[in-house]
């Protein structure tokens, strides 16, 4: 099972913590966070680049990040099925659990099904509290998403299925429990308007 976590501004989260989940959770990962009005992805396949820079990029910038570590249901394991995911230009969204109503096949995961079949069809609001209740019903308690807008506010949909642990939000506990070892390749990403939604593209570098 992946680890979804929202790390609001003013809260701290540890190295140790960030490290555990990656080795319970090795197929990759990703956060993001709002610089100057556009929302910043970055992703990875190696554990030590991407906690590194995440940990980095943590100790500059005191705001609300997403993080998203994943072990692979659907999909390939890529970048490309990395979370977070764009819903629009202006939101952003990471996820954990299986989505059992929607698709997914050896290439796409279900997760990326539900974006562009569900969430970029569906004139997603952020802040919405009617439409958020109806993604809820949709996929069900045993799934849990987190969103982040370009004003740098976030919303959890079954926020009551994760635990609030020193004021940061966890989809579950479990990379605390065991340790594991995985190795993988760097990429990253900077969200524009010239981005395609249906994934994020890669050729554009990090920008503080």
């Amino acid at each position: 099972m992946c680890v979804a976590i929202v790390k609001p501004k003013g809260k701290k989260i540890t190295k140790k913590s960030l490290n555990l989940a990656w080795e319970t959770n090795p197929d990759g990962g990703g956060f993001a966070f709002v610089n100057k009005g556009k929302i910043v992805v970055f992703k990875s396949l190696e554990q030590e680049e991407f906690v590194n820079k995440l940990w980095e990029t943590l100790k500059i910038v005191d705001e609300t990040f997403l993080i998203h570590f994943r072990i692979r249901t659907s999909g390939q394991t890529d970048l490309n099925n990395c979370h977070p995911f764009a819903i629009n230009k202006d939101c952003v969204f990471i996820h954990n659990g299986m989505i059992n109503n929607v698709q997914s096949n050896n290439m796409m995961s279900d997760t990326r099904f539900f974006n562009r079949d569900i969430l970029q069809q569906s004139g997603f609001q952020f802040g919405n509290k009617a439409q958020l209740k109806l993604i809820e019903t949709f996929i069900g308690r045993g799934n849990k998403l987190a969103f982040l807008n370009s004003k740098g506010s976030f919303q959890i949909a079954n926020e009551g299925a994760g635990t609030w642990q020193n004021g940061t939000w966890f989809s579950n506990l479990n990379h605390q429990c065991t340790i594991s070892e995985s190795q993988f390749t760097l990429r990253d990403t900077y969200l524009d308007d010239a981005d395609e939604w249906y994934g994020l593209p890669y050729n554009k570098k990090m920008k503080l």
